[in-house]
């Protein structure tokens, strides 16, 4: 019987090399990675180890339905991401006029099979990992939730901001006062009254640009004016990833690991970059991570700190900010809601959060009504085409890749744009070579809305495969993460219409120049300089929200709603497939993605929860 039971074992343990040789083969060409023996051997040894894992380990019963479906979700989405990534050709993405170069290569049969294998393969290296990580997280005494700061924490706040500030000011003086690009000039023109207010970039941030710029013409400067407004966001930026640094403290994070934090958010090139940018961006996902912060901490607190003005004063201004800053706010405010509520409901603490749900439901309406009748009534112009890009995105691609399009729905697109223009101006990645063309009829589009979200609907019945293609490319950069080149993108700043106040329609008395003088220092502090590939980012994020899934502090997730929240109406209207400052929010929330674990490991989330710092 012992030889038997060896000789099965030896079997058993062939079988699963030789399993793992081949799924090792299979998989690199789907991560974008060429076949080699330094991919294929380690590839190789991981399978086999995890499938030894997966045998020698068995999951209790009354964890499998959890594990089984959690992880078997998360490997499908993720190897559908890998599948996709391999084919979008990124040569083509932001090109206009090439029909005969198709962006995204044909799905094959080989694909579905690839699915299939990649999904097996990451749902049992996945476990594997899983079992590890949940054996080793252990629980730590944790005595109360301080959520804000504690007075001697005050000095350490002031610390930390005037660190992060000082490492900026080389940028903010090389290239002072501030980076101006084409959007910013938009604001500028009409906070100086050139022209009308409009909400295309929210009206409440270019008034906010207009009290800088007051300020500044009453010491009489424009320039000044713009300086004052880059070293108030600067400010705001250095305090708000301070309080960051505080918060990981006070959850148990170490002294040195905080450092780290604080050494990174000063000496990153991409933080000091968008500091000093006249962009919506800076203010508005600083404060999308703050708002997580706040929103984790009622969870973790089981709702007790709904009952502390100070926390509800925070939370409020924190989601006022965010929607007033960009228009995509309120939805992410809604859908913030709608997970608080369903993990309050769950956890069985929705009456403690009363008041939360009140400012909610109150902010919401007050901004619909705001951004609706009130700005009709004040002649405030509205830009709705922003919202329907993916759509018009997915109907060009099917009028130039001669989809099935009826003669009718021909017609009405024709009055949008001259069919016979699609094909000249169609990019996959980007939809504002359409929308900006002198031949489309924004006017028309205005006054056909609903018949424009019909047609798109009827074509979506019969042109599915062209409508997902037309959203990969109009979307990977946000979620593919096997694009390897997006980790070398460097044009992030400079792809803003850097150079546009030298040409713009009216000439403005703003005067950049270096005030250190050298400008053999612009290639030390540096414009161009590559970010983490935001897909990449994603999906991390994504891997924190199964670990908090698997190991039963789903509360935890409610750090990273807002965040996902963005991504969805990335998801439903980006403007571009790819530029990081819309994912901004997922690179000042890096060390909570990667520290998430460590301040996680709490017994039931804490024992005492009667000691809040305000």
């Amino acid at each position: 019987m012992s030889h038997t039971n060896s000789s099965l074992s030896i079997l058993r343990e062939g079988i699963y090399l030789l399993v793992s040789y081949m799924l090792s083969l299979f998989i690199p060409p789907y991560l974008r990675i060429e076949i080699n023996p330094l991919v294929v051997f380690p590839l190789t040894a991981i399978l086999y180890w995890c499938h030894r894992t997966l045998h020698m380990k068995r999951l209790p019963q009354r964890h499998l339905a959890l594990w089984l479906w959690s992880i078997c979700l998360f490997s499908a989405l993720l190897s559908l991401s890998l599948i996709c990534g391999k084919h979008i050709q990124l040569d083509y993405t932001y090109l206009t006029g090439q029909s005969e170069n198709n962006a995204f290569s044909p799905l094959k049969l080989k694909d579905f099979i690839a699915f299939l294998i990649l999904t097996y393969s990451l749902s049992i290296i996945l476990y594997s990992i899983f079992r590890i990580l949940l054996k080793s997280d252990g629980p730590y005494e944790l005595h109360g939730i301080p959520t804000g700061l504690s007075k001697l924490q005050y000095k350490t706040l002031i610390a930390g901001a005037f660190i992060i500030v000082v490492a900026w000011l080389p940028y903010f003086l090389i290239y002072y006062p501030g980076l101006i690009f084409g959007d910013s000039l938009n604001s500028i023109t009409e906070a100086l009254h050139y022209a009308a207010y409009e909400n295309h970039f929210p009206l409440f941030y270019t008034l906010f640009i207009e009290l800088c710029l007051r300020v500044g013409i009453l010491f009489g400067s424009l320039t000044l004016g713009c300086a004052i407004y880059t070293i108030v966001q600067m400010l705001y930026l250095a305090f708000t990833l301070s309080y960051i640094i505080c918060w990981l403290h006070n959850k148990g994070i170490s002294r040195g690991l905080c450092l780290f934090v604080l050494l990174a958010y000063s000496t990153m090139s991409c933080f000091p970059q968008h500091a000093i940018s006249m962009w919506k961006d800076p203010i508005f996902s600083v404060t999308v991570v703050f708002y997580g912060i706040k929103l984790v901490d009622l969870g973790l607190s089981k709702g007790v700190l709904a009952h502390y003005r100070p926390y509800l004063f925070q939370l409020c201004i924190s989601a006022m900010i965010i929607c007033l800053s960009r228009n995509n706010g309120i939805y992410i405010l809604i859908f913030s809601l709608f997970c608080t509520l369903g993990c309050a409901w769950k956890s069985k603490w929705i009456s403690a959060v009363k008041n939360v749900i009140v400012l909610h439901l109150t902010g919401i309406i007050f901004l619909f009504l705001l951004t609706g009748p009130i700005y009709s009534f004040l002649h405030i112009g509205k830009d709705d085409i922003e919202s329907f890009g993916i759509p018009l995105q997915q109907l060009a691609r099917t009028i130039v890749y001669d989809g099935n399009i009826n003669s009718a729905d021909h017609e009405f697109l024709g009055k949008l744009l001259p069919i016979e223009r699609w094909d000249e101006v169609y990019t996959p990645g980007l939809v504002d070579s359409i929308k900006w063309d002198s031949e489309f009829s924004k006017a028309f589009f205005e006054e056909h809305k609903i018949e424009f979200l019909l047609v798109w609907l009827r074509n979506l019945i019969k042109n599915p495969m062209r409508y997902f293609e037309s959203w990969c490319l109009s979307t990977y950069g946000y979620w593919v993460p096997n694009l390897w080149e997006l980790n070398n993108y460097t044009t992030n700043i400079t792809s803003g219409n850097i150079e546009a106040l030298s040409t713009w329609w009216i000439p403005l008395p703003i005067q950049p120049q270096n005030l250190l003088g050298n400008d053999a220092l612009t290639s030390v502090f540096s414009l161009t300089t590559p970010l983490p590939a935001s897909g990449l980012l994603t999906w991390a994020m994504a891997f924190m929200c199964l670990w908090a899934t698997l190991s039963q502090k789903a509360v935890g997730i409610l750090l990273f709603v807002p965040l996902l929240g963005n991504l969805i109406t990335l998801f439903l209207a980006a403007p571009s497939a790819y530029w990081p400052r819309y994912t901004l929010a997922t690179l000042y929330a890096i060390p909570l993605i990667l520290l998430f674990p460590l301040f996680m490991r709490i017994d039931s989330f804490g024992k005492d929860r009667r000691n809040i710092n305000e």
